[in-house]
Formats: structure tokens, C-alpha cells, sequence
């Protein structure tokens, strides 16, 4: 092992630690790697500044702003009216139609944002029809990791993943590339989040949190919802066609939204999630150091050290990234592995899209603990969990991804 390879693999334990122990936050982690790679001599200041730049770190900013077009017009609130009137107290299709909703918004916006806006619809559901909060929050964090499944732009990982294809000089993923994986996934996940719910109370218990007061204000948009939606969709036809990179597609829909009123200045750069994305910027760079030192290639060695089969080397990419993301926040995971994963394919002569696929569905397979991703933390509260309760609810649905991506992801991309 080189000198700056070790240096490299100390600072990831350092890193993985602090992200463990949440201290210093996640995003000031991000940003003392910056500083400490080029101050190791590992790679020069402008690559680790390069995450700045990145055409998806834009892309995802972005999309943020979409997102807050969506809530400014009243479209998220709408929907979720609509959500109580048709659900009445029926639990079973209450969750089945909360999980869709939230996987469809969360397929096209960030899916914390979307965790975010849901919780108070899902604490006054919980509030009229006597149904514990703590039998909704968890579908609803289930389901807002399950929409990075649905599209390409509907998790920060799956346009990591895609960097990386495109850097290695192969064509990218299409828009709707993730959904065969994520449709199923959701249609299991809904059943099992059925079975489960007995786990957390029974209805007519004592909403863990109280309700909230109901808010008289009017979304400052809402006669624009038509338009909103008319750009959103315009947005997703420029994405699946191609005609325009994909970051042009979302910077045109964010210049409709201004232009039309859907959003202002002030609310754009307000919705900006600037921890995401000072993350994602910092965390790129550390791809970048274990390619130039060697690591990629260590760990890609690494797994095929045992002369596996290809769905073997698809499951071990697949575990190697669940347990990643145990620690790791799933945009970092997917930065580091997305890499090992195209070398180990093109060590094996194999193809790399279902490698960087099975990375970008076990990055959002972030079921197993309430830090795994900031969409599980979100619901802590609100649902009253502890620990465990993910760890009961998430490592079966964890295992039922890793089956479902063994089954469907040779089968619809080829080796």
C-alpha cells in the first residue's frame, strides 16, 4: 500500500467516525476534507474543489427550487387533502395511498423535502381518524426513500452513479431507468409497512406528537398551479428526450417558475438545502483521491479476490454499500462506491450498468437506522421510535431489496 493511499484510507476512517458520532456536523466534515486532501499532498486543490462545479451538484441544487415551486402553488398541500378525503379511516388504503403519494412527489423533489411537507398532513390524518402517528411516519420514511428508485434525478446517488458512467465514457441512464426496480420495491414495501403496523400501537391510542394547528394562510401561488405542473412536465419530457443535458432541463424549469411567479429570489435561495449540497461537493474530491492513489482499484480486487460469479459480485457490492450506509450519509456512500464498482466490472470484463445500478438502489436502501439518512431522522420525533424500530422494520426490507435487485437487475440489465 503507498504512503498516500494509507493517507487517504485514515482520513475515510476519520470521516466515517465523525459522520458516526455526528461531530462536527456532516456538511463541516465535507468541508475539512477539502482542506485536508490537498494539504496531504493526495491531489491538488483544484480537483478538490471540483465538486463545486459538478453539473449534478447544480442539478440537484436546482431541484431543490422545483420542489419549492410544487409547495408555493399549493400543488404537495393539494394533494394532500385530497390524500384524507379519499383514505377516510380506512388504515390499509390510508398508508397504500400516503406511501404512493409520497414515492410520486419524492420522484421528482428531494424526498427530505418531501418527508417535510408530509409529516403535518400525516399528524392530521393521525388526528381524525384516531390512527397512532407512529403507524404513518415510518411508510412515510419508507416511501421518500423508496421515490429515489423511481427516476433519475429522485435521489442524490443515482446521479452520482450516473457521473460516474459518463466520466468512464459510457451513455448514461435514462429518466426512467430506476423505475422497473422501484415499482415493485414499493408494491413490497407497502405490504410489509401493513404487516408491521401493529408493531407501533393501536388505533385510537394516544398522534405521539400533537396535532398541528391548522394553517389559515393560503399558498402565495396558488392561482399559478397550472403552470407549475405545465413546467414541471416539461421538464421530465426535456429530461426523458435528451434534447438538453439534464441540469439545463431544471435550470429552464426554474426560469419558467420565476418568470411565471410560481417562485421569487428570495424563496429560491431559501429552499436551497445548503448542507446537501456542501456534502455532495466535498465528499466528490474523495472518489477522486482513492482513484488517483489506488484504492478503487484495492477494493475492487478485493471483491473479486474470491473468483465469485457476477450475481455473486452484484450481491457483495450490494451488502458492501448497505453497510456503508449504515454510517454514511447514501449520497457519500454512492461517492465512494460508484467507483469500485465501474473497476470491478471492467476488471471482469463485465458490463457496468447493473454494478453502478446495484450501488445506487443499496445507497437508497437506507431502511436500517434512524441515521442512515436525513429522511429517517425526520420522522423520530413525530413517530416516537426508537433505534430499534428500524432495525426491525428496515433489515427485512433491506434483505427484500438486495433479493429484488439480484432478481430483476441481470435480468433487465444484462452482464
Amino acid at each position: 500500500m503507498n504512503p498516500d493511499l494509507l493517507k487517504v484510507l485514515l482520513l475515510l476512517v476519520a470521516t466515517i467516525v465523525m459522520f458516526v458520532l455526528n461531530r462536527p456536523r456532516m456538511d463541516v466534515v465535507a468541508l475539512l476534507v477539502i482542506a485536508a486532501l490537498p494539504l496531504l499532498g493526495v491531489i491538488s486543490v483544484t480537483d478538490a474543489l471540483a465538486g463545486f462545479a459538478d453539473p449534478n451538484v447544480i442539478l440537484i441544487a436546482l431541484m431543490f427550487v422545483v420542489g419549492e415551486g410544487l409547495v408555493r402553488t399549493g400543488i404537495v398541500q393539494r394533494i394532500g387533502d385530497r390524500l384524507i378525503a379519499r383514505a377516510g379511516r380506512n388504515e390499509a388504503r390510508l398508508i397504500a395511498l400516503l406511501m404512493v403519494a409520497v414515492a410520486g412527489f419524492g420522484s421528482v423533489m428531494s424526498s427530505t423535502g418531501v418527508v417535510a411537507i408530509f409529516i403535518p398532513v400525516a399528524r392530521r390524518i393521525a388526528s381524525r381518524t384516531g390512527i397512532p402517528a407512529r403507524r404513518l411516519m415510518m411508510p412515510l420514511s419508507v416511501a421518500a426513500l423508496l421515490s429515489g428508485m423511481m427516476t433519475l434525478i429522485g435521489t442524490p446517488p443515482n446521479l452520482i452513479v450516473q457521473r460516474e458512467l459518463i466520466q468512464a465514457g459510457h451513455p448514461g441512464f435514462g429518466f426512467f431507468a430506476f423505475t422497473p426496480f422501484g415499482l415493485p420495491l414499493l408494491g413490497l414495501a407497502i405490504a410489509w409497512m401493513l404487516a408491521t403496523s401493529r408493531w407501533f400501537g393501536t388505533p385510537g391510542s394516544t398522534p405521539v406528537s400533537p396535532p398541528p394547528a391548522e394553517s389559515a394562510e393560503a399558498p402565495p401561488a396558488a392561482t399559478k398551479a397550472p403552470v407549475a405542473l405545465a413546467t414541471v412536465a416539461l421538464m421530465i419530457g426535456l429530461m426523458v428526450t435528451g434534447v438538453v443535458p439534464n441540469v439545463i432541463a431544471a435550470l429552464i424549469a426554474c426560469l419558467l417558475l420565476g418568470l411565471a411567479g410560481c417562485i421569487d429570489m428570495p424563496s429560491a435561495y431559501r429552499s436551497l438545502h445548503w448542507p446537501t449540497l456542501v456534502l455532495i461537493a466535498g465528499m466528490i474530491p474523495f472518489a477522486e483521491a482513492l482513484q488517483q492513489t489506488g484504492g478503487v482499484e484495492l477494493a475492487a480486487r478485493g471483491l473479486q479476490s474470491g473468483g465469485a460469479g457476477p450475481r455473486a459480485l452484484l450481491a457483495a457490492v450490494f451488502v458492501l454499500t448497505a453497510l456503508i450506509g449504515l454510517f454514511v450519509s447514501n449520497t457519500a456512500t454512492a461517492v465512494l462506491m460508484a467507483p469500485i464498482a465501474l473497476t470491478l466490472a471492467t476488471d471482469q470484463r463485465l458490463s457496468p450498468y447493473p454494478f453502478v445500478m446495484t450501488v445506487a438502489l443499496a445507497a437508497s436502501a437506507s431502511f436500517m437506522t434512524p441515521v442512515s439518512s436525513p429522511v429517517n431522522t425526520l420522522v423520530v420525533g413525530p413517530g416516537g421510535y426508537r433505534f430499534m424500530d428500524f432495525v426491525r422494520v428496515g433489515v427485512p426490507l433491506a434483505l427484500l431489496t438486495l433479493l429484488v435487485t439480484l432478481v430483476l437487475v441481470p435480468w433487465l440489465l444484462p452482464f
